[in-house]
């Protein structure tokens, strides 16, 4: 997790930037293409790598390891809660769309962007529960049974 963690931050801050480039963009064809390709490489990059670094580092722990039904129901729940956030985000633009304007709707994928950056810090720098225990059964301080 952690050469993929600088890789993710940093295309998750550049999509900050290029969505809101993407809302101040000029009325242009050619600029609003280039703009939302950035913007889609940003967002769409980061997203991909998330949902199959989580499901092949899931399919690591020895619990998952050697179950292919077992890897796939896996796979299945991560897939499954991007596909409800997407459904969730494709409910919410037209509320915001229609209740304040086009500019909330792109503060509001920037707000989401910023949150998903937050939640990766723990990852990132190592402070999560699952670390320590592994950091502290890997030292040989503690075994399975302590966990």
């Amino acid at each position: 997790m952690k050469m993929r963690s600088p890789v993710l931050t940093v295309s998750l801050v550049l999509a900050v930037g290029a969505l809101f480039g993407y809302s101040h963009s000029p009325n242009d064809k050619v600029m609003n293409a280039f703009i939302m390709s950035i913007t889609g490489f940003f967002i769409g990059g980061p997203s991909n790598m998330i949902s199959s670094a989580i499901s092949a580092d899931l399919g690591r722990q020895e619990m998952v390891r050697g179950s292919s039904e077992a890897l796939a129901t896996v796979t299945g729940i991560v897939d499954g809660t991007g596909s409800i956030g997407a459904a969730m985000g494709q409910f919410l633009v037209p509320l915001i769309q229609n209740s304040l304007n086009w500019m909330w709707v792109f503060y509001f994928f920037i707000f989401m962007i910023c949150m998903t950056t937050v939640s990766w810090f723990p990852h990132r720098t190592g402070n999560t529960g699952l670390a320590k225990a592994e950091t502290l059964l890997a030292a040989g301080e503690v075994t399975r049974r302590d966990i």
